[in-house]
Formats: C-alpha cells, sequence, structure tokens
C-alpha cells in the first residue's frame, strides 16, 4: 500500500491546485521548493541570472535525500518532480516497494505565450524555444503501460480492491486454527522447528524481521524461503529490517549512471550491524540478482493482514498500531517503521478499541519489565524477549495458545 503519486505536466500552478483539491498538502514534496531554499536572492523573482549545473545537482541530490527519509518510513508521497529525475524515482519505487500512480495534466492553451502565469516566480526563466522541446517532450511522454488517475481517491480504490484478495483472511466457525510467528532474526534453524509441515492451520501470518541475527548464514536462507518458497495460505508481514535489506540491494542494483548520488545516500544510512553480518550474505549478488530481489519482495511482502473471524477484527502488523484507521494507505507506513514507545502505542489501541471489535497483533518490539503477551486488552505482543528465540501462537477464534521455542 506503499504509493507514489507522480505530477506530470508543464503547467506547475495547475499541480498545485490538483494537490489542494485533493486535500493531499501534508504528503505533497515539491522539487521546486528546495530550489528556492539553495538559491541566492538574486535568482528569485526579478530573476537575473541562469541557474548553474553545480546548483541543480545540489538540488536534485537534497530531493533525493527527502525522498529517501520518506521511503524509509513508509510514507504516501505526492510529487512534482524534474524531467531528469522520473528515472531516480522508479528506481527508488522499486527499492523501497512502492507502487507509482501518475497524473497526467494538459498543457494549457497559453502556455507558450504566458508561461510565467504557470510557472514560479523563481523557477528558471527558458527561451521559447527551449519551452517548446519541453512541450513536445511532454507530448510524446508514453505511460500507456501505468496506472494513471485523475483523482485521489482513485488509490484507495485500487488498494482496496487489491487488499481484499491478499490481505484478508475470513474463518468460519468451523475454520482450523491460525499460526502467528513472530521475529525469526535469521534463525533459520529454529524456523525449521515450527510446527508447520502439517496441515493443522488454516492460515499463517509471520511478523516480519526475517534477517540480521545471530544464526550465521541465516539471514539468506530466511529470505530465500521467504521469497521462492513454496507457501500456500500464508501471508508474510514487512519488518523494519527488510528495510534495511532493501536499501543494500538498491546499492547494488544502481551500479551505474546517475545512480551514484543514490547509492551514497543509502550507503550512510545503513546501520554497522546490518554490514557485519546480513549484508556479508549477499555480497555475491549482481545488480541484475538485486533487481529480482526486489521485485519477488514486492510481490510477496505485505504491509498487514487482517482476520475476520467471529465477528472480529484481528489487525496483524509487525509493529502495532494506534488506530486502526492506520490501514490506509496514507497511513500505513506507520506499521512498520520507527523506535516508538509500543508500550504506549498498545495502551492507546487498547484504550480506543475498548469493547470494539478491533485487536492489534504485532511483533518488533517487547515491552519493559516483564514479558507478557496479554498486557493489554485487543493486543497481543508477540516479539520475543532475546534474538535467538521466536515466539509462535496457535489462535483459534479468541483462544490464544503461545509458545515459545529458543536454543
Amino acid at each position: 500500500m506503499k504509493s507514489l503519486i507522480i505530477l506530470k505536466g508543464i503547467a506547475k500552478t495547475e499541480k498545485r491546485r490538483w494537490v489542494e483539491k485533493e486535500g493531499l498538502q501534508d504528503f505533497f514534496i515539491d522539487i521546486d521548493c528546495l530550489r528556492k531554499l539553495y538559491s541566492s536572492p538574486e535568482l528569485i523573482t526579478p530573476f537575473k541570472g541562469i541557474l548553474t549545473k553545480s546548483f541543480g545537482d545540489t538540488v536534485l541530490s537534497e530531493f533525493a535525500k527527502v525522498l529517501i527519509t520518506r521511503m524509509s518510513k513508509g510514507c504516501l508521497i505526492v510529487v512534482d518532480p524534474e524531467n531528469e529525475s522520473l528515472r531516480m524515482l522508479e528506481n527508488l519505487a522499486i527499492i523501497f516497494g512502492y507502487t507509482v500512480f501518475y497524473v497526467l495534466q494538459s498543457v494549457p492553451h497559453d502556455f507558450l505565450q504566458k508561461p510565467k502565469k504557470y510557472l514560479p516566480p523563481y523557477y528558471p526563466l527558458k527561451r521559447k524555444e527551449d519551452l517548446e522541446k519541453e512541450v513536445m517532450g511532454f507530448l510524446n511522454l508514453q505511460l500507456s503501460d501505468k496506472i494513471c488517475i485523475t483523482r485521489y481517491s482513485q488509490v484507495e480504490e485500487y488498494w482496496e480492491a487489491k487488499c481484499k484478495v491478499e490481505n484478508y483472511i475470513r474463518l468460519g466457525k468451523e475454520s482450523k486454527p491460525v499460526l502467528h510467528v513472530s521475529d525469526i532474526h535469521s534463525n533459520y534453524s529454529l524456523y525449521q522447528k515450527l510446527p508447520l509441515k502439517n496441515n493443522r492451520y488454516e492460515f499463517k501470518v509471520f511478523y516480519g524481521d526475517y534477517i540480521d541475527g545471530p544464526e550465521k548464514g541465516g539471514s539468506r536462507r530466511m529470505i530465500d524461503e521467504v521469497l521462492w518458497g513454496s507457501h500456500q495460505r500464508t501471508i508474510w508481514l514487512e519488518g523494519n529490517h527488510e528495510i534495511r535489506l532493501r536499501k543494500h540491494l538498491g546499492i547494488i542494483m544502481l551500479n551505474t549512471g546517475r545512480g551514484r548520488e543514490i547509492r551514497e545516500i543509502l550507503s550512510a544510512l545503513l546501520p554497522e550491524d546490518y554490514l557485519d553480518t546480513t549484508a556479508n550474505e549477499f555480497k555475491d549478488i549482481d545488480p541484475i540478482l538485486a533487481k529480482d530481489y526486489l521485485l519477488k519482495m514486492n510481490e510477496v511482502l505485505k504491509l498487514f493482514a487482517i482476520i475476520e473471524n467471529s465477528g472480529f477484527r484481528y489487525i496483524c502488523t509487525h509493529s502495532g498500531l494506534k488506530y486502526p484507521e492506520q490501514i490506509s494507505p496514507k497511513y500505513i507506513g506507520n506499521v512498520i517503521y520507527g523506535g516508538r514507545d509500543i508500550n504506549r502505542h498498545d495502551r492507546d489501541f487498547s484504550i480506543h478499541t475498548k469493547k470494539s471489535i478491533y485487536w492489534s497483533i504485532h511483533a518488533h518490539c517487547k515491552y519493559h519489565g516483564d514479558w507478557d503477551v496479554h498486557k493489554y486488552p485487543n493486543v497481543v505482543n508477540l516479539d520475543p524477549q532475546s534474538n535467538e528465540e521466536i515466539i509462535f501462537a496457535e489462535q483459534h477464534t479468541n483462544n490464544w495458545n503461545v509458545c515459545q521455542i529458543g536454543k
């Protein structure tokens, strides 16, 4: 449900009107704001100069940093890019698992005669022949194989239809139990001890963080199992540690051209503990295989699952919820990222959903102090006490049998 909306058109004022009309100002990233911040006063109205190439590179680099920061958190992003950054946007969408939507706007009839009417005052004013080239380039833009929209509600409709098929588990009174499995953190040998091979479960939900742990070689084996194993009636949620893998694979994928700046930004965001463990297990792959991994992650990994059973809705996420409304294309990123106070989030969710049909099931963060899976009403926290353990729970209606395996 991670969504990137790209506004394509010549008239920047029309793009901003669309953003305001759709109520997406909080999600809008405007490269022109960065241009203004990094320019010197004489480049703002009245225009007296031409932006230099080095200045343009600085703006594009900062623009990429903002995008990567937002994408690392899974935020909805609406962006008005420069023409040359379109490939960068599409590459970042692959790396971070975003679905791209395009808003295509027509060229105003008087754009070439009155370009100032449609461009910000600090935008570099170009010669008429350059504007004509931009218009022709835009008119020849090929988006027939892309998802094109005219309003934001179409994004919500797209995800609603897709999630009904891929993310919802509907159980009846005679259904078998559901298996919930906590963070695995490279413990492939413990994963193999889980009761997975019989037919005792209606469905299985795994809660992310499959990598970065004590078992040597276990991270690569776990990811290969998740992505290419044969798993029927199984949902694999994405954890924040998989975002580290996404960045690492992105660095490998972008080994040519203008990908250098993106690789440097991604490299700076990887912690040392990742580089000392999981990264070594993927050092032998080439750019083509790295892209294959990323595309498969985008296909397999989910941000949430909802189990409907006996009149209740169990919302399964990696790191928990504060409100059920977070399961939306606008706010879905919050269910996977962040060093949040999970104790407070679970308490707030419990208060907000008291005597309601909603439950929050998650892993990611253990409580401080004594381990307690059922500390708050309507919340189940499956995170193990250490990275050398796995918690799994068998759920039948609203009854939970919680088990623990460790070395």
